[in-house]
């Protein structure tokens, strides 16, 4: 069975046509656990399968955070019902949230990385970054599911538990200031060193937690300015791209026993640089989608294999390692990685919805005249905006219920209550 961290890579089809899948999963999930939400449902991977509905698997720095992620965006995107019905839902499952809120901050209390996760591997397990005191991979999870279930405890009215999650955030962020941000250079260090940095490690994804934070209206989470992201991307352009999308990791300090997997292509990489880039205003879509298009233009171009999307593609310049093994599929096949392209629907859109609060608004990176697809849990349709800047918005799939002034479009507001279905189109 999927493991947490892959399955929120390609949950995103799930959740727009199957709801009810998604929650069923996430309270599956719950029930398997005590304190850290468990990995898998199943065991295997580089072993035999073992038994169904016998949950195991590794503490993980993408496991408990995306889960607690994945609660409320089942809440924002209207997968759990009306409003009512969804505090219900969660109110279930609040003594699992909580349980993983606490493991999560006993894991932020090493004096190496004061309120950041240490030393928990992730989802980028072979390049063994659990050495390190932390990284900003595993610390934008953190500082996004700080935020998830804070909000989720305001929701329910659980007040000391969205102080500890708001309090946890600041502390986290500032040691993020103090860790992983580099001023001089402009960007985000991939990991914490015990001495003196000898190097500047850049990973490429490390702010897929960002990303998915504002994908929820929780915002991109870091508090210095737009330009900031602008020059940690310029970073991520300058040492990790090559012709078919963004390597793992530059700048490894030390010892380079890992040289041939950091300069493996991965999946993710591409959609979260495209998502941030868009999100924070700091590139407009061709140079924002350019690393994604690559990858992908990569498979269904050059190898011709799109039926077979893997995770983890060889090198541009690989032939140091395996001959005429160039940009092709090095691990994991099948793979749900290069399926966080999803995302980039949500930023070229600028789609944010909380759906039980009765809100969905959309300010797309493109200028009118544009059409563009939106997706909810169990929603989907199109917006468009006209040269005269008419909006029209059509449901093709689904149902999208809104009181009055609930929709916008670039600021520009429906003012009547909302009840369509499939084939329905409203314009204003």
């Amino acid at each position: 069975m999927d493991s947490v961290h892959n399955d929120f890579q390609r949950h995103l089809p799930y959740l727009w046509s199957f709801p009810e899948l998604e929650a069923q999963k996430s309270k599956t999930w719950a029930s398997m656990s005590k304190t850290y939400i468990v990995e898998s449902m199943t065991t295997g991977c580089l072993a035999p399968p073992g038994p169904l509905d016998r949950a195991g698997g590794r503490q993980m720095g993408d496991v408990s955070t995306i889960w607690a992620l994945g609660v409320y965006e089942l809440y924002v995107t209207g997968a759990l019902g009306d409003k009512a019905t969804a505090l219900l839902w969660i109110q279930a499952i609040w003594p699992s949230v909580k349980a993983a809120l606490q493991w999560q901050l006993e894991q932020c209390s090493n004096p190496e990385s004061p309120g950041l996760p240490h030393g928990l591997v992730c989802t980028y397990d072979i390049e063994v970054l659990e050495k390190y005191p932390t990284t900003a991979y595993n610390s934008f999870l953190h500082l996004a599911m700080m935020k998830a279930v804070g909000s989720l405890a305001e929701l329910i009215g659980d007040a000391a538990t969205a102080d500890v999650s708001n309090k946890a955030f600041s502390n986290g962020l500032a040691s993020m200031h103090t860790l992983l941000w580099n001023s001089t250079v402009g960007a985000f260090r991939a990991f914490s060193t015990r001495g003196s940095p000898s190097t500047m490690p850049i990973m490429a994804d490390c702010l897929y937690g960002a990303s998915i934070a504002h994908s929820l209206g929780l915002g991109l989470l870091w508090d210095g300015p737009a330009t900031d992201f602008k020059s940690h991307l310029a970073s991520e352009a300058a040492f990790n791209a090559n012709p078919y999308g963004l390597v793992v990791l530059t700048g490894r300090d030390g010892p380079m026993p890992f040289a041939s997997i950091d300069l493996t292509t991965w999946g993710m990489a591409g959609p979260t640089y495209g998502y941030v880039g868009l999100a924070s205003g700091q590139l407009g879509p061709v140079d924002a989608l350019d690393f994604a298009r690559r990858f992908m233009d990569n498979a269904r171009s050059r190898i011709s294999d799109q039926w077979n999307l893997a995770g983890l593609y060889s090198g541009a310049n690989w032939t140091a390692y395996s001959a005429n093994d160039d940009a092709q599929p090095w691990c994991t096949n099948h793979y749900g990685m290069p399926l966080t392209h999803y995302y980039l629907h949500y930023a070229l859109s600028g789609q944010q919805a909380n759906i039980p609060e009765g809100r969905l608004s959309f300010s797309p990176a493109f200028p009118a005249p544009f059409r563009l697809p939106f997706f909810l849990a169990g929603a989907s349709g199109n917006v468009s905006q006209d040269e005269q800047k008419k909006v029209t918005l059509s449901i093709a799939f689904g149902t999208l219920t809104l009181p009055a002034g609930g929709l916008s479009v670039n600021g520009k507001v429906y003012p009547q209550p909302i009840n369509m279905k499939k084939g329905d189109v409203i314009s204003w």
